[in-house]
Protein backbone atom coordinates (compact mmCIF):
# COMPACT_ATOMS: atom_id res chain seq x y z
CA UNK A 1 0.00 0.00 0.00
CA UNK A 2 1.29 3.30 -0.95
CA UNK A 3 0.11 6.22 0.77
CA UNK A 4 1.20 10.01 2.64
CA UNK A 5 -1.15 9.77 5.92
CA UNK A 6 -1.94 7.44 9.02
CA UNK A 7 -4.87 6.00 7.50
CA UNK A 8 -3.83 4.83 4.34
CA UNK A 9 -0.97 2.89 5.99
CA UNK A 10 -3.27 0.97 8.82
CA UNK A 11 -5.09 -0.12 6.35
CA UNK A 12 -2.09 -1.70 4.17
CA UNK A 13 -1.26 -3.13 8.02
CA UNK A 14 -4.74 -4.34 8.08
CA UNK A 15 -4.65 -6.05 5.02
CA UNK A 16 -1.76 -7.32 5.76
CA UNK A 17 0.55 -4.96 2.79
CA UNK A 18 3.59 -3.89 2.95
CA UNK A 19 3.63 -0.18 3.36
CA UNK A 20 5.23 3.04 1.70
CA UNK A 21 4.91 6.21 2.72
CA UNK A 22 5.56 8.66 0.07
CA UNK A 23 5.63 12.86 -0.04
CA UNK A 24 6.46 13.56 3.34
CA UNK A 25 10.32 14.62 4.14
CA UNK A 26 10.71 12.91 7.31
CA UNK A 27 8.28 9.18 8.65
CA UNK A 28 6.06 10.07 11.64
CA UNK A 29 4.84 6.73 11.72
CA UNK A 30 8.02 4.72 11.67
CA UNK A 31 6.17 1.47 13.37
CA UNK A 32 3.79 1.58 10.39
CA UNK A 33 6.21 1.51 7.09
CA UNK A 34 7.98 -0.86 5.30
CA UNK A 35 9.43 1.88 3.27
CA UNK A 36 9.67 5.71 3.17
CA UNK A 37 10.34 7.49 -0.11
CA UNK A 38 10.23 11.68 0.43
CA UNK A 39 8.64 11.84 -3.37
CA UNK A 40 7.20 10.21 -6.39
CA UNK A 41 10.48 10.30 -8.07
CA UNK A 42 12.31 8.92 -4.70
CA UNK A 43 9.86 6.30 -4.87
CA UNK A 44 10.60 5.41 -8.40
CA UNK A 45 14.26 4.94 -7.86
CA UNK A 46 13.59 2.86 -5.41
CA UNK A 47 11.34 0.66 -7.29
CA UNK A 48 13.75 0.70 -10.18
Amino acid sequence: MVGDYRFDLDCGRAAGARTVLVNLPDNPWPELVDWHATDCRALKVMLG
